[in-house]
């Protein structure tokens, strides 16, 4: 005897539910593994983050350390003050492009605005440059609290003795 149709139709309907119920599971199993496999590429994605940062940091700071053994070198060429005073705004724009260009981070910016101040201030005393006109180039390009920094005034006061100081600390004020 055949099944009637209300039976074909429950078996059909019981097959179907089978058949989706299949579907859903493999449709899970597929969510896994992708989901699985998105976890390992988000990790495997922040992790090449990381090392570009990392990688972005070091050749920032060699850059740095680079174009400070530059300036010195070239600073060692410079043997008159009215040269060394024409230097500093160059100097200053090559800082100020640098800062746009967000070539290092902020962190070595100031070391690098630092450096570069500090090298000013000691080619300035071998060359016998007045500390006036070196202090009034310099308030033009650096802020007063890069130049009246503790270290900074300490190297003023070694090159300059402590009247230098005293006219340095005016003019920057």
């Amino acid at each position: 005897m055949e099944p009637s149709l209300p039976e074909n139709i429950a078996r059909a309907i019981s097959l179907l539910e089978e058949r989706i119920d299949q579907l859903d599971n493999k449709v899970n199993e597929i969510n896994e593994r992708v989901n699985k496999r998105i976890d390992i590429l988000d990790a495997s994605v922040e992790e090449v983050r990381h090392q570009l940062e990392r990688l972005r940091i070091d050749s920032a700071g060699d850059l740095a350390l680079i174009w400070t053994h530059f300036l010195m070198l070239f600073l060692a060429l410079i043997s008159r003050p009215e040269n060394l005073l024409g230097l500093i705004e160059e100097i200053s724009q090559s800082i100020s492009t640098l800062e746009r260009l967000k070539t290092f981070d902020s962190k070595t910016l100031r070391n690098l605005r630092s450096d570069v101040l500090k090298v000013i201030i000691q080619k300035a005393s071998e060359i016998k440059c007045d500390v006036g006109d070196l202090a009034e180039r310099l308030v033009k390009h650096f802020g007063p609290s890069e130049l009246l920094s503790p270290e900074v005034k300490n190297l003023v006061r070694k090159n300059f003795r402590q009247e230098g100081l005293e006219i340095w600390e005016k003019i920057v004020k």
